[in-house]
């Protein structure tokens, strides 16, 4: 066999190695063109839900400067506070894609269009060929390194995004809690009370019971006894009144601003609001903060358990306590 021939089988079997190779790098970069497609279409979709949470946002605080004008202690939260103007204009992220300039065709083994006869030249012919096969596979390698980036870049944006909707969600949800929450109040001046049932509450991390004390004030303790029941009453749908079945007083604030179990009857005072769905959830004390509502919270010294405070607003949850609102059974005779 001459070295023509054998240069000619092994030519063949570099060929084949290569069409193979070359054909698994190029679904490897059409796998990753898809992706970064795919990738930005959820992101034009995440950017158009975190726009709608800032059209929703814009229109809750407008609807809450109304309702805090209704009340002096509103209007003047209001005479100090951002007023929204127009509404807030959509902002774009983009993501940045491949800008390899042979990303749109790799063509596979170019034609060989030489016929040397010699077999000096068909060696350099062979040699030409190799060379060219390696820098096209260069080139796929460079632009599936250029997809990596592009789609690390992209993972990155969206989350960023998600992070932001997160933390938008959160901001909406208490506003709109807020906003239906003062609405209620505003309507519940000649509202009579209904009995929604009877329950204790539980605090999720130390699984200890909210307790009325002989002095009316409140505190965790492990004891599960009268002092740990409350009856809970509604108006409005929303405004919760939690009556000590011991004392038959409501939580609320006190006049000199602590929070006690000391209401004789469910007023303004005494309006809280607690999640009864099932779900964790603080106790928030409505009239606390100048009528701006705080959440029940954790002593600051962190050693006794006598709860006499709350947090500076709705949205400030550092050293909340959550609880779990279970029903306790009346018994017949209570009833």
């Amino acid at each position: 066999m001459s070295n023509l021939e054998r240069m000619a089988q092994s030519r063949q079997r570099l060929d084949e190695s290569y069409i193979e190779t070359q054909r698994i790098a190029n679904e490897t970069v059409g796998i990753g063109q898809a992706t970064l497609q795919q990738l930005r279409s959820q992101q034009e979709i995440l950017e158009t839900s975190e726009d709608t949470l800032e059209s929703t946002d814009y229109s809750i605080e407008k609807s809450l400067r109304v309702l805090r004008n209704m009340t002096w202690s509103g209007m003047f939260y209001n005479a100090f506070t951002w007023n929204p103007g127009n509404e807030p204009v959509s902002r774009q992220i983009p993501i940045q894609s491949s800008s390899n300039p042979n990303s749109s065709k790799i063509n596979m083994i170019p034609e060989n269009t030489s016929d040397k006869s010699i077999e000096n030249k068909k060696k350099d012919e062979f040699l030409c060929h190799d060379d060219e096969q390696i820098d096209m596979l260069a080139r796929t390698v460079d632009e599936l390194h250029a997809i990596s980036i592009a789609t690390g870049q992209a993972l990155e944006t969206h989350n960023e995004i998600v992070d932001r909707i997160s933390s938008k969600t959160d901001i909406v949800t208490d506003k709109t809690l807020e906003a239906t929450l003062k609405a209620s109040r505003i309507t519940s001046k000649r509202s009579r009370p209904d009995f929604v049932g009877r329950f204790q509450f539980i605090d999720t991390t130390t699984e200890k019971y909210l307790t009325i004390r002989d002095d009316d004030q409140i505190q965790l303790s492990t004891r599960k006894d009268r002092a740990t029941m409350f009856d809970l009453y509604i108006k409005e749908n929303n405004l919760l009144g939690i009556q000590s079945i011991k004392t038959l007083k409501f939580l609320g604030v006190t006049v000199l601003g602590s929070i006690m179990i000391s209401g004789e009857y469910f007023g303004r005072s005494e309006e809280c609001f607690v999640n009864l769905s099932g779900k964790p959830s603080g106790i928030l004390v409505l009239s606390r903060n100048w009528g701006g509502g705080g959440w029940l919270k954790q002593p600051y010294d962190g050693e006794t358990l006598l709860l006499s405070s709350t947090t500076t607003s709705i949205y400030d949850k550092k050293d909340m306590i959550t609880f779990k609102a279970q029903p306790v059974l009346i018994e017949e005779k209570e009833k």
